[in-house]
């Protein structure tokens, strides 16, 4: 038998949900494009298409992104290649962030 949160841990990503954010550009449910960008799914609002969350290279880092018109709204540096759930920063003063 498998454990659930291995094989969770072992599957992609199809979608992924964000919520809590300062800005209802950002909160919703994101889908995958099936578009990879540096290895990694881009994902795509399912009701606003000009916001995307992907990894992105930081000069000598990677870490993924939240943007809204190619402007980022929230980040998070990390190697990992799955979207991780906590640590993200807003970009903008005021804006806050939790993800799913």
């Amino acid at each position: 038998m498998f454990e659930f949160d291995e094989l969770e841990a072992a599957l992609p990503f199809e979608a992924i949900a964000v919520f809590g954010a300062g800005s209802d550009e950002v909160n919703g449910l994101y889908e995958d494009t099936k578009v990879k960008a540096h290895g990694t799914p881009i994902f795509r609002h399912v009701v606003l298409s000009t916001t995307l969350l992907a990894r992105e290279p930081q000069g000598c880092r990677t870490g993924w992104l939240i943007g809204v018109n190619r402007r980022p709204y929230y980040g998070i540096r990390t190697d990992s290649e799955r979207c991780p759930a906590v640590g993200w920063r807003p970009f903008k003063a005021g804006l806050s962030c939790r993800h799913e």
